[in-house]
Protein backbone atom coordinates (compact mmCIF):
# COMPACT_ATOMS: atom_id res chain seq x y z
CA UNK A 1 0.00 0.00 0.00
CA UNK A 2 1.17 3.30 -0.94
CA UNK A 3 0.72 6.16 1.86
CA UNK A 4 1.08 9.92 0.81
CA UNK A 5 1.65 12.30 3.40
CA UNK A 6 3.52 11.66 6.72
CA UNK A 7 4.09 9.38 9.46
CA UNK A 8 4.48 10.87 12.42
CA UNK A 9 4.49 8.99 15.97
CA UNK A 10 3.00 9.38 19.58
CA UNK A 11 2.29 7.01 22.51
CA UNK A 12 0.71 6.76 26.06
CA UNK A 13 -2.06 9.50 25.42
CA UNK A 14 -4.54 7.51 27.84
CA UNK A 15 -8.04 9.86 27.23
CA UNK A 16 -10.58 9.25 29.74
CA UNK A 17 -7.77 8.20 32.43
CA UNK A 18 -8.59 11.11 35.57
CA UNK A 19 -5.11 10.03 37.38
CA UNK A 20 -2.84 12.12 34.51
CA UNK A 21 -4.70 15.16 35.75
CA UNK A 22 -4.87 16.93 39.17
CA UNK A 23 -7.91 15.94 39.46
CA UNK A 24 -6.63 12.29 40.27
CA UNK A 25 -2.94 11.49 41.05
CA UNK A 26 -1.60 13.16 37.95
CA UNK A 27 1.31 10.41 38.46
CA UNK A 28 3.57 11.45 35.36
CA UNK A 29 2.81 15.36 36.05
CA UNK A 30 0.88 16.74 33.06
CA UNK A 31 -0.27 19.38 34.91
CA UNK A 32 -3.77 19.43 33.70
CA UNK A 33 -6.26 20.23 36.18
CA UNK A 34 -8.98 18.17 34.52
CA UNK A 35 -9.90 15.80 31.83
CA UNK A 36 -11.44 18.23 29.96
CA UNK A 37 -8.32 20.73 29.92
CA UNK A 38 -6.32 17.81 28.86
CA UNK A 39 -8.57 16.49 26.08
CA UNK A 40 -8.95 20.18 24.69
CA UNK A 41 -5.34 20.79 24.75
CA UNK A 42 -4.42 16.99 23.24
CA UNK A 43 -6.77 17.98 20.15
CA UNK A 44 -5.35 21.49 19.60
CA UNK A 45 -1.75 20.51 19.51
CA UNK A 46 -2.75 17.64 17.40
CA UNK A 47 -4.55 19.01 15.15
CA UNK A 48 -2.01 21.68 14.51
CA UNK A 49 0.61 19.30 14.03
CA UNK A 50 -1.17 17.18 11.64
CA UNK A 51 -2.51 17.03 8.53
CA UNK A 52 -5.61 15.37 6.97
CA UNK A 53 -3.22 12.87 4.69
CA UNK A 54 -1.29 12.32 7.50
CA UNK A 55 -0.80 8.43 8.87
CA UNK A 56 -0.08 9.25 12.73
CA UNK A 57 1.00 5.58 14.70
CA UNK A 58 -0.11 5.88 18.21
CA UNK A 59 2.22 3.57 19.84
CA UNK A 60 -0.56 2.70 22.32
CA UNK A 61 -2.52 3.59 25.64
CA UNK A 62 -4.63 5.57 23.30
CA UNK A 63 -7.49 5.44 26.18
CA UNK A 64 -8.25 4.37 29.50
CA UNK A 65 -10.59 1.23 30.09
CA UNK A 66 -12.55 1.41 26.72
CA UNK A 67 -16.25 -0.41 27.42
CA UNK A 68 -19.75 -0.26 25.75
CA UNK A 69 -20.50 2.72 27.98
CA UNK A 70 -17.67 5.14 27.06
CA UNK A 71 -17.33 3.92 23.10
CA UNK A 72 -19.33 6.68 22.05
CA UNK A 73 -17.47 9.18 23.92
CA UNK A 74 -13.88 7.95 22.97
CA UNK A 75 -14.97 8.28 18.98
CA UNK A 76 -15.78 11.51 19.16
CA UNK A 77 -12.49 12.35 20.85
CA UNK A 78 -10.92 10.75 18.20
CA UNK A 79 -13.10 11.85 15.65
CA UNK A 80 -12.29 15.30 16.27
CA UNK A 81 -7.98 14.43 15.62
CA UNK A 82 -7.16 15.24 12.07
CA UNK A 83 -5.06 12.20 9.97
CA UNK A 84 -5.12 8.69 9.35
CA UNK A 85 -4.27 7.14 12.65
CA UNK A 86 -2.91 3.60 13.36
CA UNK A 87 -3.57 1.90 16.95
CA UNK A 88 -0.29 -0.49 18.10
CA UNK A 89 -1.95 -1.75 20.68
CA UNK A 90 -1.08 -1.12 24.64
CA UNK A 91 -1.63 -2.26 27.99
CA UNK A 92 -4.83 -0.35 28.53
CA UNK A 93 -5.76 -0.03 25.08
CA UNK A 94 -8.84 -2.51 24.58
CA UNK A 95 -10.07 -3.58 20.92
CA UNK A 96 -14.35 -4.35 19.43
CA UNK A 97 -14.82 -4.08 16.41
CA UNK A 98 -16.77 -0.69 16.68
CA UNK A 99 -13.84 1.20 17.67
CA UNK A 100 -11.00 -0.68 15.54
CA UNK A 101 -12.89 1.03 12.65
CA UNK A 102 -11.80 4.56 13.64
CA UNK A 103 -8.25 3.19 12.30
CA UNK A 104 -6.37 2.47 9.72
CA UNK A 105 -4.84 -0.39 11.66
CA UNK A 106 -4.71 -2.11 14.87
CA UNK A 107 -1.94 -4.41 15.73
CA UNK A 108 0.07 -5.45 18.36
CA UNK A 109 3.48 -4.60 17.16
CA UNK A 110 4.73 -3.25 13.60
CA UNK A 111 7.48 -2.38 11.68
CA UNK A 112 7.87 -0.07 8.70
CA UNK A 113 10.31 2.28 6.99
CA UNK A 114 10.67 5.61 7.20
CA UNK A 115 13.65 8.49 6.68
CA UNK A 116 16.16 10.22 8.49
CA UNK A 117 18.49 12.89 7.21
CA UNK A 118 17.80 11.52 3.72
CA UNK A 119 18.53 7.43 4.62
CA UNK A 120 15.69 4.91 4.99
CA UNK A 121 14.83 3.15 7.73
CA UNK A 122 13.68 0.36 9.46
CA UNK A 123 11.26 1.48 12.00
CA UNK A 124 10.11 -0.81 15.06
CA UNK A 125 6.87 0.17 16.92
CA UNK A 126 5.78 -1.24 20.38
CA UNK A 127 4.05 -0.38 23.44
CA UNK A 128 7.21 -1.93 25.35
CA UNK A 129 10.81 -1.14 25.53
CA UNK A 130 12.77 -3.99 23.36
CA UNK A 131 16.39 -3.56 24.36
CA UNK A 132 17.28 -5.98 21.35
CA UNK A 133 15.13 -5.49 19.14
CA UNK A 134 14.78 -6.75 15.24
CA UNK A 135 17.47 -5.17 13.18
CA UNK A 136 19.36 -3.06 16.02
CA UNK A 137 22.58 -4.01 14.88
CA UNK A 138 21.82 -2.95 10.94
CA UNK A 139 20.31 0.70 12.45
CA UNK A 140 17.01 0.36 13.09
CA UNK A 141 14.99 2.97 15.60
CA UNK A 142 12.58 1.76 18.04
CA UNK A 143 9.48 3.97 19.52
CA UNK A 144 8.22 2.85 22.50
CA UNK A 145 6.03 4.27 25.67
CA UNK A 146 4.68 2.41 28.37
CA UNK A 147 7.11 3.91 31.07
CA UNK A 148 6.24 7.61 30.65
CA UNK A 149 8.37 9.76 33.04
CA UNK A 150 9.06 7.39 35.53
CA UNK A 151 12.08 5.50 37.48
CA UNK A 152 11.30 2.98 34.86
CA UNK A 153 11.96 5.10 32.30
CA UNK A 154 15.18 6.63 33.65
CA UNK A 155 16.39 2.72 33.88
CA UNK A 156 15.62 2.54 30.08
CA UNK A 157 17.40 5.17 29.44
CA UNK A 158 20.27 3.81 30.95
CA UNK A 159 20.33 0.49 29.61
CA UNK A 160 20.54 1.99 26.41
CA UNK A 161 23.63 3.93 27.06
CA UNK A 162 25.07 1.07 28.68
CA UNK A 163 24.24 -1.41 25.71
CA UNK A 164 25.60 1.08 22.93
CA UNK A 165 28.91 1.25 25.21
CA UNK A 166 29.15 -2.44 25.69
CA UNK A 167 29.01 -2.20 21.83
CA UNK A 168 25.26 -3.57 21.31
CA UNK A 169 24.01 -0.75 19.25
CA UNK A 170 20.56 0.88 19.52
CA UNK A 171 18.18 3.38 19.04
CA UNK A 172 15.55 3.60 21.22
CA UNK A 173 12.97 6.62 21.90
CA UNK A 174 10.36 6.85 23.64
CA UNK A 175 7.24 9.09 22.56
CA UNK A 176 5.29 9.37 25.56
CA UNK A 177 3.22 12.25 24.96
CA UNK A 178 3.86 14.15 27.93
CA UNK A 179 7.32 14.39 27.12
CA UNK A 180 8.78 17.86 26.63
CA UNK A 181 9.92 16.87 23.59
CA UNK A 182 6.65 15.53 21.73
CA UNK A 183 4.41 17.97 24.00
CA UNK A 184 0.78 16.04 23.39
CA UNK A 185 1.48 16.26 19.38
CA UNK A 186 2.57 13.19 17.21
CA UNK A 187 5.91 14.31 15.67
CA UNK A 188 7.93 12.98 12.53
CA UNK A 189 10.67 10.63 13.04
CA UNK A 190 13.15 12.97 11.75
CA UNK A 191 12.24 15.60 14.89
CA UNK A 192 12.25 12.72 17.11
CA UNK A 193 15.71 11.88 16.08
CA UNK A 194 16.46 15.60 16.82
CA UNK A 195 14.46 16.66 19.73
CA UNK A 196 15.11 13.33 22.21
CA UNK A 197 17.63 13.84 24.46
CA UNK A 198 18.22 10.56 26.04
CA UNK A 199 20.62 11.91 29.18
CA UNK A 200 18.11 14.75 30.45
CA UNK A 201 16.25 13.85 33.33
CA UNK A 202 12.49 14.26 31.88
CA UNK A 203 11.19 12.44 35.36
CA UNK A 204 12.03 15.47 36.63
CA UNK A 205 11.30 18.38 33.87
CA UNK A 206 7.66 18.26 35.38
CA UNK A 207 8.63 18.92 38.96
CA UNK A 208 7.64 22.09 39.99
CA UNK A 209 10.50 24.48 41.35
CA UNK A 210 8.26 25.03 44.75
CA UNK A 211 8.44 21.35 45.40
CA UNK A 212 12.00 21.50 44.31
CA UNK A 213 13.20 23.92 46.96
CA UNK A 214 11.06 22.23 49.73
CA UNK A 215 13.23 18.83 48.84
CA UNK A 216 16.00 20.75 48.80
CA UNK A 217 15.43 22.44 52.29
CA UNK A 218 14.38 19.16 53.86
CA UNK A 219 18.25 18.34 52.54
CA UNK A 220 19.52 20.46 54.26
CA UNK A 221 17.56 20.44 57.48
CA UNK A 222 17.84 16.33 57.76
CA UNK A 223 21.76 16.96 57.32
CA UNK A 224 22.00 19.77 60.00
CA UNK A 225 20.22 17.33 62.50
CA UNK A 226 21.86 14.25 61.45
CA UNK A 227 25.19 15.31 60.51
CA UNK A 228 27.10 11.88 60.68
CA UNK A 229 24.73 10.49 57.87
CA UNK A 230 26.50 10.80 54.54
CA UNK A 231 25.30 13.00 51.45
CA UNK A 232 24.28 9.97 48.96
CA UNK A 233 22.20 8.21 52.26
CA UNK A 234 20.64 11.45 52.77
CA UNK A 235 19.69 11.61 49.57
CA UNK A 236 18.31 8.20 49.43
CA UNK A 237 16.03 8.70 52.66
CA UNK A 238 14.75 11.91 51.96
CA UNK A 239 14.20 11.62 48.17
CA UNK A 240 12.97 7.69 47.77
CA UNK A 241 11.00 6.09 45.47
CA UNK A 242 9.66 9.60 43.98
CA UNK A 243 12.69 10.97 42.62
CA UNK A 244 15.02 8.09 42.66
CA UNK A 245 16.38 8.91 39.46
CA UNK A 246 17.88 12.06 40.94
CA UNK A 247 20.48 9.80 43.03
CA UNK A 248 22.48 9.64 40.01
CA UNK A 249 26.21 12.26 39.48
CA UNK A 250 23.91 15.22 37.49
CA UNK A 251 20.87 15.25 39.83
CA UNK A 252 23.49 15.29 43.16
CA UNK A 253 24.88 18.14 41.06
CA UNK A 254 21.87 20.21 40.59
CA UNK A 255 20.82 19.77 43.49
CA UNK A 256 23.98 20.94 44.79
CA UNK A 257 23.94 24.29 42.69
CA UNK A 258 20.53 24.78 44.31
CA UNK A 259 21.84 24.97 47.34
CA UNK A 260 24.51 27.30 46.76
CA UNK A 261 26.80 28.34 49.87
CA UNK A 262 26.04 25.17 52.29
CA UNK A 263 29.81 24.22 52.09
CA UNK A 264 29.21 21.02 54.16
CA UNK A 265 26.70 19.53 51.98
CA UNK A 266 29.21 20.31 48.66
CA UNK A 267 31.39 19.16 50.68
CA UNK A 268 30.30 15.31 51.35
CA UNK A 269 28.93 15.91 47.23
CA UNK A 270 32.11 16.08 45.99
Amino acid sequence: MIMSGRKLYIADLHLGHVNVTRAGRDFDRRGFKDLDEMHEVIKTKWNHAVNNNDHVYVVGDLTWKLSGNNCGFYKTLIKNLNGNIHLILGNHDKSNQSFNSLFEEVVDYKELTDTVNGEKKRVILSHYYIPFYNHHYRGAIMLHGHSHNSAESDMERRLTAMLNRQGFPCQIYNVGCMYPYIDYAPRTLQYIVDHYDPSADYSCTKTADDDFENIVQALLDYHKQNPGKGFMQTLNILLGDKYTSMTDKTAIQKICSRIGNHSELLKHAQ
